[in-house]
This record gives C-alpha cells, sequence and structure tokens, in this order.
C-alpha cells in the first residue's frame, strides 16, 4: 500500500528539520520538499509546530527500535557503534534531537516534549541492556545516564569536528574516543563482562 499523503509530509519535514533546522524552514519548505499542496497540509497538521512533532516523533520511533535491536545484538558498546555508523555516513547532518532542543526555546513546546521521551527512552534501554549484562540493579540508572552523556558529547564533538573533505580534514574519532571512555566507565563500575 502507498505511503498516505500524511506520511509523505511526516517523513519531508523530518528531511527538512534535519537538514535546515526547525527555526529558519517555512511551512512553505516541506510543502515543496512534500510535493503536496498547503491544503493538503492543513487537512493533515495545523502547521509547522504540529509537523515538528510528528518528524521527532517518527525519528524517536525509528531511532529507538534500531536501538533496542542493536543493543539486544551487541550488548552495551554496542551505543557506540551505532553512533560511529551515525557520523561516518557521508549524509550525516547532526542529531535532530539535539537541533530540536537547541532551536525550540519553549522547554514546555510539545515537540520539546517528545525530545525528553525520548532520551528517557534511550536510558531505559541503556539501563535495561545493563541489567541483561549482570549490572548490579543500583548502578544501572546512574550508568546508563553517565553513557548518555558521553554518547551525547561524542555527537556534538563529531558535529563540531566533521571535518572537511574539500580541504583533506579528517574528522574527530569521537565514536572512537566515547567507546574507550564507556569501556572505562563500565570497568569502574565493576563490569560483570570482565569477570
Amino acid at each position: 500500500m502507498p505511503p498516505s499523503r500524511r506520511e509523505d509530509l511526516i517523513d519531508a519535514a523530518e528531511r527538512v528539520f534535519r537538514r535546515e533546522g526547525f527555526r529558519s524552514p517555512s511551512v512553505d519548505r516541506v510543502i515543496q520538499e512534500a510535493g503536496v499542496s498547503r491544503m493538503t497540509l492543513y487537512n493533515h497538521f495545523k502547521g509547522k509546530d504540529d509537523l515538528a512533532v510528528a518528524a521527532v516523533r517518527r525519528s524517536s520511533e525509528r531511532a529507538i527500535e534500531r536501538l533496542a535491536e542493536h543493543l539486544g545484538r551487541a550488548g552495551t558498546l554496542g551505543l557506540f557503534d551505532l553512533l560511529r555508523d551515525a557520523v561516518d555516513d557521508a549524509a550525516f547532518q547532526g542529531c535532530l534531537f539535539q537541533r530540536a532542543a537547541d532551536e525550540i526555546d519553549d522547554v514546555c513546546a510539545p515537540a520539546r516534549r517528545v525530545v525528553t521521551r525520548h532520551r528517557r527512552a534511550m536510558v531505559a534501554l541503556i539501563a535495561e541492556t545493563l541489567a541483561n549484562e549482570g549490572f548490579p540493579a543500583e548502578v544501572l540508572g546512574e550508568l546508563a545516564e553517565d553513557l548518555l552523556t558521553v554518547y551525547d558529547g561524542a555527537l556534538v564533538r563529531a558535529q563540531i569536528e566533521g571535518g572537511c573533505p574539500e580541504h583533506d580534514e579528517a574528522p574527530a574519532d569521537a565514536a572512537g574516543r566515547a567507546r574507550l571512555l564507556a569501556e572505562r566507565l563500565l570497568s569502574a563500575a565493576g563490569s560483570p563482562i570482565d569477570r
């Protein structure tokens, strides 16, 4: 079954917001990207804010599904393999969630609340993976938060120091450094993997 116009609009909004941010592009930019009429957009969404919520929610659903699958196969350190795959991709344009948190000023805005729920879901998945690996219950929450902080820092660093192929600049190995730091955190927490 072909995707609906609503789905086309969400996909287009996700691409536009990822590429251009949340502040500058207009609804017209999303309409153009989706190849639909203004009436079609307003039949499905009230405006740009609703589109932002739908785009961030869709991106979160996909990211959490991918993260759960990957952590289930690769374990906690698989978080940093996913990070490496993302930042090494030539199409990498930064993190949609960090961009939303940075550019949507109102912390109570619906799209910002989706970002917050996304982050909580990431912490929960990391903690669940740590539990499955045998880490004690008393360290799960804090250790999961620490690992997400390392991940976030590496993501920002990769975005800032992404390198420029036109000037022979190599991107920083932020994901590799983050993985090493994560290994140290796990070891300091008494990693059952090392026993």
